[in-house]
């Protein structure tokens, strides 16, 4: 996505939920790595309560917790 112009890469990130919604309310991208490190999907918006609605093309999910966030990629 850098090479085409439309996002930069900001790098990896551990933030609180409050800033994870206020990045996603923002625009900015969010890509979280879950099920201990082994999946990525892109947070989508906030449920509330340190819960985030994703797109998830692995699992038949659209919501993972802030707890099960192992790391979390920033593009702007």
């Amino acid at each position: 996505m850098d090479a085409l112009g439309y996002t930069t890469y900001v790098g990896k990130q551990s933030p609180t939920e409050s800033e994870i919604c206020n990045g996603l309310a923002a625009g900015h991208g969010l890509v979280a790595n879950v099920h201990n490190g082994g999946h990525w999907v892109l947070l989508t918006g906030c449920a509330g309560g340190g819960v985030y609605y994703v797109n998830d093309p692995g699992y038949s999910t659209d919501t993972y917790s802030h707890g099960e966030i192992v790391d979390l990629a920033v593009y702007h």
